[in-house]
């Protein structure tokens, strides 16, 4: 999920602020983000008739918005002095308006503890650079997680006025994210003071995209798997947590949070309880193999990390080979991603939807891990993908295409197109999605021209994208001979 959180809150909106919001909303429905609603300019109000008739009226308006993912009632109460009585009425208020999205509040001086009965998800805003070490957030993560309640980590995304005389470096800027996953924080928001104005942290930004990517990998895990308990480490510099995945892997993250400059480098030894291991990998190293041990009942796995350094490792246990040999399709289950969350074997065209995504989704298939999630706010301009090369055909041989599909509600459709100069096909094929949300397979005989035009092997043979607004899954892309 993409997010986003603009602090533009009134408390008397006229009707251009209603429609200014209403746009925005609308804008962000059409490039997948959802909003964190702010109502901030309520939090040290009275609660008069006047004030509760402007929270309800804006509750009202904008609750039926899909975009709206949940309303934000009061930036940094704590250190701002405002009493638990003004906030617990609006909050009794909106959750009566509604009771489907969580009401949040921010909170900077530890004092989350006094407001728990009126809020749903605790915000943590720890900005330690550069007076303090970026891994302090770790201790200040671990006294919220104590509260009981799910939390969102806001880290530290700008600097360079006020009191923060420059931005977090890269550095900074991943191991306060990772401590954040190693916490269980359940969602991320980075704060910014303007995006593209002083100031503003590009490298930083970037850094964070790329980390983006990552906990799109490990999403699955984290949010559906289970955490381990007892993972062991022998050096106190050194934060781990691990979690089992959906296809029995676990996936380890291991961050130094040594605040010693460069001493707090070194070396590491750490035990995790994972019978029969059959792999490591260090999963955004380009899958590198790592050394390990076992005993059959753990796994040992000594390593190296710098001061901030973060990796991720995966255990793996041997699978069943369920890959057909005959498939000519590469990377058919969407299970090959150099780059962290961008399946390998495609060409990809975007399309004209800035909106419009695809990626890796370890949270469902049908075989292996991976599918692949194609998303898109309104219909005909998503993004295309065309499979890699496939080996040249013989003229007049029959072939059976196949691929797995499901909607997230059903009736999204998917276009199909073969190439004419390779098949014999009429048009595309489009496939409408069965509601239900279960998978169903699509299949159909191809015939190949007389003459399929194959020099180099048989490129640009298939195109597809899903043609109608909504999100939908694909795995176990196959081409056989028939």
């Amino acid at each position: 999920m993409s997010l986003t959180a603009p602090y533009v809150s009134t408390s008397s909106p006229d009707e251009k602020w209603f429609e200014d919001m209403d746009e925005f909303l609308d804008g962000a429905l059409s490039l997948n983000f959802y909003v964190h609603f702010q109502l901030i300019a309520f939090e040290d109000l009275d609660n008069s008739d006047e004030v509760m008739a402007n929270l309800t009226k804006q509750v009202e308006h904008f609750k039926g918005h899909p975009a709206v993912f949940g309303w934000y009632l009061a930036d940094e109460p704590d250190g701002g002095g405002i009493e638990p009585n003004l906030l617990q009425p609006k909050y009794d208020l909106i959750r009566s308006l509604d009771a489907t999205r969580p009401v949040s509040m921010v909170f900077c001086a530890g004092g989350a503890s006094n407001y728990l009965s009126m809020l749903d998800l605790i915000m943590v805003d720890p900005y330690p650079i550069p007076g303090s070490h970026a891994a302090t957030v770790d201790d200040t993560l671990k006294s919220v997680a104590e509260l009981g309640k799910p939390i969102m980590m806001v880290p530290q995304a700008f600097g360079g006025g006020e009191n923060w005389y420059r931005t977090p470096s890269i550095r900074e800027e991943r191991l306060m994210t990772y401590l954040g996953l190693l916490n269980d924080v359940v969602a991320i928001q980075y704060f910014v003071r303007s995006a593209l104005q002083f100031p503003y942290a590009p490298n930083a930004w970037n850094e964070i995209r790329k980390i983006s990517g990552e906990v799109v990998v490990l999403t699955s895990a984290l949010s559906g798997g289970t955490r381990i308990e007892d993972v062991a480490v022998d050096n106190e510099d050194i934060s781990v947590g691990a979690w089992t995945d959906r296809d029995d892997s676990v996936v380890l993250i291991v961050a130094n949070i040594g605040q010693d400059g460069l001493k707090s480098s070194g070396m590491f030894t750490v035990d995790v309880p994972f019978a029969n291991a059959d792999s490591v990998i260090s999963q955004f190293e380009d899958s590198e193999s790592v050394e390990f041990s076992s005993n059959g009942k753990e796994v040992t796995i000594k390593d190296y990390l710098r001061n901030y350094d973060t990796r991720v490792y995966r255990l793996q246990k041997k699978q069943d080979d369920a890959a057909d040999d005959d498939n000519m399709v590469y990377n058919p289950s969407y299970d090959v991603a150099v780059c962290p969350g961008v399946v390998d074997g495609n060409y990809v065209d975007p399309g004209s939807d800035e909106g419009a995504t695809f990626a890796q989704d370890g949270r469902v298939s049908t075989d292996g891990r991976n599918s692949l999630r194609l998303s898109n706010p309104a219909a005909g301009a998503g993004v295309s993908l065309s499979p890699y090369t496939i080996p040249a055909l013989d003229g007049k041989s029959k072939f059976k295409f196949s691929v797995n599909l499901k909607g997230a509600v059903g009736g999204e459709e998917v276009t199909f197109s073969f190439t004419d100069t390779i098949f014999d096909v009429d048009g595309a094929q489009v496939v409408k999605i069965a509601e239900g949300g279960e998978w169903q397979t699509f299949s159909m005989t191809l015939t190949t021209v007389e003459e399929p035009v194959c020099p180099y092997g048989c490129r640009s043979w298939l195109s597809y994208f899903l043609s109608s607004a909504g999100t939908v899954w694909l795995d176990e892309l196959s081409l056989v001979a028939a």
